[in-house]
């Protein structure tokens, strides 16, 4: 559970990005607003089922944490790989 927010966390984090790189007004932008609107409750969610639960839930290896701070950044110049990769 705890690895879906932080996969969550990448996502959300890699939409606000994408929507510096589009035109304002565009309806990339737009969605990628609502998105992230959206995508942030699943984090809520997740966090929720790991307290019910009660387990320790450590969540991603480190490296994959640590890389998860620049994995957003590829949202912005390559969308495509960042999206569908």
């Amino acid at each position: 559970a705890k690895v879906g927010l932080h996969f969550e966390s990448i996502l959300i984090r890699g939409l606000m990005n994408y929507a510096f790189w589009v035109p304002n007004g565009s309806p990339e932008y737009r969605y990628c607003l609502h998105e992230s609107v959206e995508e942030c409750n699943h984090p809520l969610m997740f966090q929720e089922m790991v307290n019910r639960i009660g387990a320790d839930v450590p969540g991603m290896p480190r490296v994959l944490k640590w890389l998860s701070q620049f994995i957003p950044l590829a949202a912005g110049p390559l969308p495509i790989p960042f999206f569908f990769g």
